[in-house]
């Protein structure tokens, strides 16, 4: 129980002069001991765990990194296919017309500049929405993802909308002040 104790104080500095206090033998045990098997695993599992959890969510929110990538090389044009890919709307001609349209508010709120992660709601082990905030020159863009895991595995995005005023795309929720 001592040795716990000097072990804990010693890295503490305004406590230092309390683990050299205690009796040589305790010091002298702490500086000898090798750490336990068990303490080693446990944290090499806990690494290994924490690693597959963030692909895990890497992997879900790729096609929207994908898209924002598109986004920031070729403007909307490129980004609403990137989105689509896998989905139902990819390659329709009204997924088109919405990326032309996006064109005026980008003539208001100038170039993209970056995007923030808002939240997500998992609406089951298939379907999660994504809230994000696209960051123009002049101002935010609020957008919305819905996520759809198909059969093969892959994340599609069968539904992502942008708007200029977030009451029109979020729900109250999401800005409450209550919402913390």
């Amino acid at each position: 129980m001592l040795g716990r104790l000097y072990a804990h104080y010693a890295k503490a500095p305004f406590l230092q002069k309390f683990a050299q206090a205690l009796p040589s033998r305790y010091q002298q045990r702490l500086k000898n001991r090798k750490p336990k098997w068990s303490s080693i695993m446990k944290s090499g599992i806990l690494v290994a765990l924490l690693f597959i959890l963030s692909n895990h969510a890497f992997a879900t929110d790729s096609i929207i990194e994908d898209g924002f990538k598109a986004f920031k090389e070729g403007g909307a044009n490129k980004a609403w296919p990137a989105w689509a890919k896998g989905g139902p709307l990819e390659g329709s001609k009204e997924l088109m017309a919405q990326a032309s349209q996006f064109g005026t508010i980008g003539a208001y709120y100038g170039n993209y500049v970056d995007h923030d992660y808002v939240g997500e709601k998992k609406l089951g082990p298939k379907n999660k929405v994504v809230y994000v905030i696209m960051n123009m020159d002049s101002g935010p863009l609020y957008g919305i993802f819905t996520l759809y895991k198909s059969p093969a595995g892959n994340w599609t995005a069968p539904s992502f909308m942008f708007h200029t005023q977030i009451q029109q795309i979020w729900p109250a929720s999401m800005f409450s002040i209550y919402s913390e």
